[in-house]
């Protein structure tokens, strides 16, 4: 059996979100802003294989807004939801991250422990 690996460039799982029907609206609309007519290219886009630029990926996250697609996501299936909380150890260990990214001649020798729970 094959492993399966999501493309990080595909937008199938915001453009799975679009309610039913308006889901060919939709498709018309991300077609034209890509500029694009086949079906073919429409599915390489589709599954990322082809890799948008800065503005064909903001053109299509407000395509998706418009559709009310609340977590827009783009990239294989990683969601963006901006209004998340973090818990209090989430915060934590971001800020652990950080600066542990930031500091330069030890970020190598770092080991971050969850510990038990992670």
């Amino acid at each position: 059996m094959a492993n399966k690996t999501q493309n990080i460039h595909s937008f199938k799982k915001g453009y799975g979100m679009i309610p039913y029907r308006d889901i060919r609206k939709a498709r018309e609309e991300i077609k034209e802003v890509l500029g694009i007519s086949a079906r073919s290219q429409w599915y390489q886009r589709l599954n990322g294989n082809i890799i948008p630029n800065v503005e064909e990926k903001d053109a299509i996250e407000k395509i998706f807004a418009k559709y009310k697609v609340k977590n827009l996501t783009f990239g294989g299936g990683i969601a963006i939801n901006a209004e998340a909380k973090l818990t209090r150890r989430e915060t934590q260990v971001g800020k652990l991250l950080a600066w542990g990214g930031a500091c330069k001649k030890n970020s190598s020798r770092s080991i971050i422990y969850i510990g038990a729970y992670g």
